[in-house]
């Protein structure tokens, strides 16, 4: 949905790169796992991540990403995560 519709509309109203080296997305909490999932998915869409506090945890996947990143050759992804401590700790892991 998001390179197929959302881009598509959003580029009608402003000047949008194709250049994927130009392009970031990021999120907080969960949306920073779907900002990486974006550029793992599809990095000839987006090469740039910005992660606040991602939720790299057993939700939705998330947890999965160590050891996937590990045995997958390398991406052209460049990502930033930002991350503090003594946040929550519950049954899906400790953020």
């Amino acid at each position: 949905m998001l390179t197929d519709k959302l881009l598509p509309e959003v580029g009608k109203h402003y000047n949008l790169t194709d250049n994927p080296e130009n392009r970031a997305i990021a999120g907080i909490s969960s949306g920073g796992t779907c900002a990486f999932t974006v550029a793992w998915e599809r990095p000839n869409m987006f090469r740039k991540v910005l992660s606040h506090v991602g939720s790299f945890t057993n939700i939705r996947g998330g947890h999965v990403y160590p050891s996937l990143i590990r045995k997958t050759k390398p991406k052209p992804i460049r990502v930033f995560l930002q991350d503090g401590s003594k946040d929550l700790d519950n049954a899906h892991g400790n953020w």
